[in-house]
């Protein structure tokens, strides 16, 4: 992977979700002024090894910082039972790690963003959790390429895209709970 310009480093840290103890890492690249963030997680049962710290490494030389945590129930977070999926909670989650990088010093509130990564299911889960808050500054997905990085603007037309790009994982043997999440939440379909 292209690496940037900047030296980093690595924090450990923990933050609460619902009285839950989540952890993850921090990267945070040495620069000047406050710092615009990415968060980042795998959906349903990866964990942050999985290939995050990768992404993470390349995001904060480039001179963003960077949060990379496990969901509830999975990696180095609490949670029981252990390795149950539970999407809503995911979703949670993801505004609590929000929440905890907007309340940190380094970094700018307003300039956050978050990194899908990829598989359907976890699009979903995420497509639910960017929705649902107006807080983010623009979102990234690997399933539409590097240039999917957009502003609030332009979202619409990321949503309608990578709905379509999901067609036919949906009608062909998504479970329901998915399939809720998506026609519910995002097609604002009835239950």
């Amino acid at each position: 992977m292209i690496k940037g310009e900047y030296t980093y480093k690595r924090i450990n840290v923990e933050f609460m979700a619902e009285g839950v103890k989540l952890k993850g890492w921090l990267y945070l690249p040495e620069r000047e002024g406050k710092l615009p963030a990415v968060v980042m997680s795998h959906g349903f049962s990866a964990v942050k090894e999985m290939y995050l710290d990768s992404f993470a490494e390349v995001f904060s030389s480039s001179g963003l910082a960077v949060l990379v945590y496990d969901n509830r129930n999975f990696g180095d977070s609490e949670g029981e039972p252990r390795q149950e999926i539970n999407p809503w909670a995911q979703v949670n989650d993801y505004r609590y790690a929000i929440s905890y990088v907007r309340q940190r010093l380094e970094i700018d509130p307003n300039r956050i963003g978050k990194r899908i990564v990829p598989g359907p299911e976890t699009a979903a889960i995420k497509l639910v959790a960017t929705e649902a808050s107006q807080r983010l500054y623009y979102y990234t997905t690997n399933e539409l390429g590097i240039n999917s990085l957009v502003t609030d603007d332009e979202s619409n037309n990321i949503l309608l895209g990578l709905l379509s790009s999901f067609a036919g994982t949906i009608g062909g043997g998504t479970s329901e709970i998915l399939r809720n999440l998506l026609g519910e939440h995002v097609l604002k379909l009835p239950k």
